[in-house]
């Protein structure tokens, strides 16, 4: 599991580079994946702002594009529930994707039952 992330750039032990429009924001690691999501900030506003690779730098999957109520809704935060990933979006989307495959497992809405006063606020 040897990789370093250099801001816009994931590199590999074995000199594999993928190098990103955006900031990798955040990694997450499994046995044999590792999930990066770059963040949202740039010129270059996308949906499709998560990657799985394998160990070796293999790029595995993309999160697919889908249709939100933002049209560049992009994923904000990634979190491991048991086996798999859940990616949540600026619309309150949440997917759960299996790590290796990506592909799409279960799919909701963000609903933590909190009022506007009781929740943080980060903007």
């Amino acid at each position: 599991m040897s990789y370093h992330v250099e801001d816009y750039a994931v590199v590999f032990a074995n000199g594999q580079r993928h190098h990103f429009h955006d900031l990798i924001s955040q990694v997450v690691e499994f046995k044999d994946v590792l999930v990066l999501r770059l963040g949202a900030d740039s010129l270059h506003r996308t949906n499709r702002n998560v990657f799985a690779f394998d160990y070796h730098g293999n790029l595995l999957w993309q999160i697919p594009e889908r249709r939100h109520f933002n049209e560049h809704s992009p994923y904000v935060s990634l979190h491991v529930t048991g086996e798999m990933i859940d990616a949540y979006n600026w619309d309150g989307l949440i997917l759960t994707l299996h790590p290796r495959k990506g592909t799409v497992v279960s799919e909701g809405n963000v609903s933590s039952g909190l009022s506007l006063r009781s929740a943080k606020s980060y903007f």
